[in-house]
């Protein structure tokens, strides 16, 4: 047995030792929990029976300042009626805890099985997806550079060299093409802080994932009418921060790729987790796409930068994308990338 192999037995052997001494904590507690339940049902039929006795015999009888001879009785019983609760509530916590352990134990498990140990070439494979990706995301930069603020920039100089010519002769028109000018360049000014804006890192130290897709949206809306349905089934939140960047971004592309050049009118959005995967659905109502995947990789064209780089990024994570077309039409992209729980 190499080096690797005994690695992996290790492990194996750990993340077994792990889930049965979560499994004997939590049929105890469960235990526990049910015995609690069944005496706070007791509980409550001793003290109906009790209040029963005291209004049907005792207060016939005894002077009304005078102490019930059940009242004692009936508020001990209350008394560990709640003391049983809020042990079941602290139970409860615990099952919980163990619960969320075993699901990221099951998550580190899967990685066991699948990972071969091999770091050096698995070092290599993701440096080089990064490398692919960070290419992509730079020729998309020049070209998104090129075809709006460089040529932007450009007819702001053809509009400047005109006016000065008759800037004497017709100072009307004159102050006018200033006032477009100056137009022009405030929208290239917006223009360059939105795509500065952009390229600033995903922060979800203080908020929730839905939230970012929700600011998203949001965003988008003010470039296109199309209505967005989000569905986000689970909450991954308690993902690696990485692997939600990753996914944050695949949902701009396809969103943003979708409004270019689509023509849709609605977009889905699903999220859920399914066998320790976060799997992405998104499908629009528009024209389709082509699906040869060998233009699909090697066309550079606008439409297919998008698609490559969310290529890219699922393979970052050993991830899969599928795109599809509809059944009526549209396209489908889905995107499978392990769930990689914080701190495992």
């Amino acid at each position: 047995m190499d080096y690797n192999d005994e690695k992996k037995k290790q492990l194996n052997i750990i993340v077994d030792d792990l889930f049965s001494e979560f499994n004997e904590e939590k049929i105890q507690l469960k235990n526990l929990l049910c015995e609690n339940r069944n005496r706070i049902e007791e509980i409550d039929h001793l003290i109906v029976e009790l209040m029963r006795d005291e209004d049907s015999n005792y207060k016939l009888f005894s002077p009304r300042e005078s102490k019930t001879k059940n009242e004692n009785r009936i508020q001990t019983l209350k008394e560990e009626k709640k003391r049983l609760q809020e042990e079941n509530e602290e139970i409860e916590k615990k099952l919980f805890y163990y619960e969320n352990k075993e699901k990221k134990i099951s998550i580190l498990n899967t990685v066991v099985e699948k990972q071969d140990f091999d770091y050096n070439h698995s070092s290599s494979n993701i440096n080089e997806t990064i490398v692919k990706v960070q290419e992509i995301e730079r020729k998309r930069i020049a070209r998104d550079l090129h075809d709006s603020t460089v040529q932007n920039l450009a007819h702001i100089i053809h509009k400047i060299d005109l006016s000065s010519k008759f800037i004497e002769s017709d100072i009307t028109r004159t102050k006018i093409e200033m006032q477009i000018i100056k137009k022009d360049i405030r929208q290239i000014i917006s223009d360059m802080r939105k795509i500065i804006y952009d390229l600033q890192p995903i922060d979800f130290s203080d908020k929730s994932f839905s939230e970012e897709v929700d600011k998203l949206v949001q965003s988008l809306s003010d470039l296109s009418e199309i209505v967005y349905q989000i569905n986000i089934v689970d909450s991954i939140d308690d993902c690696d921060n990485y692997v939600l960047i990753t996914v944050m971004n695949i949902i701009k592309e396809a969103f943003i790729n979708s409004i270019k050049y689509s023509g849709a009118k609605h977009i889905k959005l699903k999220i859920e987790m399914i066998r320790n995967e976060i799997v992405l659905v998104i499908e629009d109502d528009g024209v389709g796409i082509d699906l040869n995947l060998d233009q699909i990789d090697y066309n550079e064209s606008n439409e297919n930068f998008g698609i490559r780089i969310m290529k890219e990024r699922t393979k970052i994570f050993g991830g899969q994308f599928e795109i599809t077309s509809g059944e009526e039409g549209g396209t489908i992209i889905t995107v499978h990338i392990p769930y990689l729980v914080k701190g495992v």
